[in-house]
């Protein structure tokens, strides 16, 4: 069925006669024609006919209300979405050449990635939530301050075993040695008041003995 017919507005452009007008009507006519010797045999009856549109209307894919097609839809230029797509068996995602190079690309040259489940983390509501965070900080002891180590991780105030806090540790930096050592509260001028909520030794097995300057 051929429904491709020839434009015959005075005004477009073709500076049509009235002779080139009269023409493209009759081809016009002479495929509208065809058209329905095609549908002849087809539908017998108003409601056959009904059924025959209704068919063809079922191909048509709706664009302004929710819509499910049978088969495959190509995009030849891309798919650009404004909201979520919902892929419930996976995604392949293929692409003949990269443009630039990534570490964390999920394309490789020449290959296909199927992608499964996008693991996509919400927003960080505690500190041990963090990439480059130790969890243990979120149960950390009060008082404790932190230190960057390979992450930042919680040290706590006191060693295994002090119950005296004149003699509780906290960490400092030592610049000639370029990295975190533990001094005594008790050697520092004014000494410094432990947190209240301290009542009891905590073992947490962060402080290391050997760090001690």
């Amino acid at each position: 069925m051929d429904n491709n017919y020839e434009n015959i507005v005075p005004w477009n452009g073709a500076n049509d006669t009235g002779r080139d007008v009269r023409l493209k009507l009759q081809r016009n006519f002479s495929k509208i024609g065809i058209n329905f010797q095609e549908l002849e045999g087809k539908f017998t009856t108003v409601d056959e006919l009904f059924d025959l549109i209704a068919q063809e209307l079922e191909k048509k894919l709706s664009k302004t209300e929710n819509d499910r097609a049978a088969g495959i839809i190509t995009f030849l230029k891309g798919l650009v979405a404004e909201e979520l797509i919902q892929a419930n068996n996976g995604l392949v995602v293929r692409k003949t050449e990269l443009v630039e190079d990534s570490s964390i690309s999920l394309i490789e040259e020449d290959e296909d990635s199927l992608v499964e489940e996008l693991n996509i983390s919400g927003e960080a509501n505690t500190l041990g939530e963090l990439t480059n965070v130790n969890i243990d900080v979120d149960t950390a002891a009060p008082g404790s301050l932190f230190v960057k180590e390979e992450n930042w991780e919680a040290v706590p105030p006191v060693l295994s075993s002090l119950t005296d806090y004149d003699n509780m540790l906290m960490p400092v930096f030592h610049k000639v040695l370029g990295k975190w050592v533990f001094i005594s509260v008790s050697s520092i001028s004014g000494g410094v008041t432990p947190p209240v909520t301290l009542e009891l030794v905590l073992d947490t097995g962060l402080l290391d003995v050997n760090k001690l300057a």
